[in-house]
């Protein structure tokens, strides 16, 4: 074992902690609202979906990411967010999409275009635990940490692409 190599990993690692713990809150609240409705503004609908249906949705999701900003680590992952779309989508339309959902899929995809977008495509009768449980566990393989060594390896593969 490379001891030295051991202790730089571990002293970069204490450090990068002690920096995220430092700024950790700082965002206010205005900002929040901002890039909350920055996702706002970006959704889109897919299928027969009322006026009343589309604000009553956008509103329970802007709610939800408001209630769950830290949770989701939303200001860790600001660059992702403010290019996320969110595509909400109405599988009751289609007999052939609602076969998957029957077999206990959820009906959330998660895709990330060439151009570095995440596009989240979301059942329009999703339930508030599932779009949280969701988001937490996909998006979370979407970040990196830009002080990681294959960061800039991983991002140009996959921009690549």
């Amino acid at each position: 074992i490379n001891w030295q190599e051991e202790t730089r990993q571990f002293n970069a690692a204490v450090a990068s902690m002690e920096r995220n713990i430092a700024t950790l809150g700082m965002t206010s609240d205005k900002a929040k609202r901002q890039m909350i409705a920055g996702v706002i503004s970006r959704a889109r609908f897919i299928g027969d979906v009322s006026t009343v249906d589309q604000l009553v949705t956008l509103r329970r999701i802007s709610l939800l990411l408001e209630d769950n900003f830290d949770n989701l680590r939303m200001e860790d992952s600001g660059a992702i967010w403010e290019e996320l779309v969110v595509v909400l989508k109405n599988y009751n339309e289609n007999e052939a999409e609602k076969r998957p959902r029957s077999r206990g899929e959820s009906g959330f995809i998660f895709k990330w275009r060439e151009d570095d977008v995440v596009t989240v495509i979301v059942p329009l009768d999703f339930k508030d635990w599932q779009l949280i449980d969701e988001f937490g566990r996909n998006l979370e393989s979407f970040r990196w940490d830009e002080d990681d060594d294959d960061y800039a390896v991983e991002h140009s593969r996959l921009s690549a692409r």
